[in-house]
Parts: C-alpha cells; structure tokens; sequence
C-alpha cells in the first residue's frame, strides 16, 4: 500500500470516528463503524492489506486522542470492526488482529496513552467480533492478547508488566493463553 494511500484511511477513519461524536456508551459502536466502514471499502477493491489495518488501528488512535474518550472502548470496536472487515473479505483474521492490535498498543504508548486498557479492549473486541462471525473465541482472543504483549516487548520492560496484567490469565472468562 503506498504511504498516500495509507495516510488517507488513517485520515478516513479517524474522520469518520470524530465525526461520530460519541458519547460515553457510543465509542465503541463508533469505533467499530469507523474502521468497518473504510476497510470494507477497500476490500471492494481487492483484498483488506495489513497496511490498511495498521492505518485503521492508527485513525483510531488518533481519533481517540482528538475526541478526548476512552481508548479500552475504542480499541475494542475496533478489533470488532477489523475482525468483521477482514473475514468478509475472506482474508487472514489471525493477522488481521495481530497487526492492529500490534498498532493500537504501539501507538498508544507513542501517545503516553494507558496501552494496557487498549490491549484489554482489543482482546475484548475479539471475543465479541469471533463470537459474532463463529470464529474460535479462544484462538481470536489468544492471538490478541500475544499481539499486545510483543508490542510491549518493543516498548520497555515495564509495558510487557502492564500488558500481561491487563490480559494474562483471562479476559472475561476467555483464556487468553499468557
């Protein structure tokens, strides 16, 4: 994807999510539609790249900042939406979350923002979008919960504590494989 392109769905969808002007129970559902909206557009294209995802994931990040809400409920419509973007486009969920979740918890942190509420939100949002489109919840939330903890690895020691507090062990009855 070049960077032209992928400014542009960074900018689509954090657009789409301000706009939304969600309030305290709204973010998630804006969230979720910001970044399903603009990924299903481009799979109408061709296929959902992980590029795309990672600017989705980053439009939220941005979003998040810009509209002053809670970044757990915003990464976790937007592990709903990329989950529902990716798999009706027939491409690789498991990689779909790795890489935005990857991005949601990296560019967080880059913001000073709590990274482990995001992490725990993502994981959420893929027990909730797999239990939607009949993926294994336990795969899904397994692979979100790793995805955060590598990003935190390449953060600083105390980020990887952070992260497997947010969501070692098990996150809503799910176990998440930490």
């Amino acid at each position: 994807m070049a960077e032209k392109q992928e400014s542009s769905v960074t900018d689509s969808v954090q657009k789409l999510f301000v706009e939304a002007k969600p309030g305290a129970g709204e973010v998630a559902d804006a969230a979720e539609h910001a970044v399903y909206t603009v990924l299903a557009e481009l799979a109408r294209g061709g296929e959902v790249t992980g590029e795309a995802i990672g600017a989705a994931a980053s439009g939220i990040v941005r979003g998040v900042k810009k509209a002053v809400c809670p970044t757990w409920h915003a990464s976790r419509g937007a592990l709903v939406g990329v989950i529902h973007a990716a798999g009706g486009a027939g491409g690789d969920v498991p990689e779909a979350i790795r890489t935005a979740t990857s991005t949601l918890v990296r560019e967080t942190a880059a913001m000073d923002g709590d990274f482990g509420a995001v992490a725990k939100g993502a994981v959420q949002g893929c027990i909730q979008g797999a239990e939607e489109r009949g993926l294994d919840i336990d795969e899904c939330a397994h692979v979100a919960a790793e995805a955060a903890l590598q990003a935190a690895e390449g953060l600083r020691p105390s980020a990887v504590v952070k992260v497997r507090y947010a969501v070692g062990g098990s996150v809503d009855g799910i176990p998440t494989g930490l």
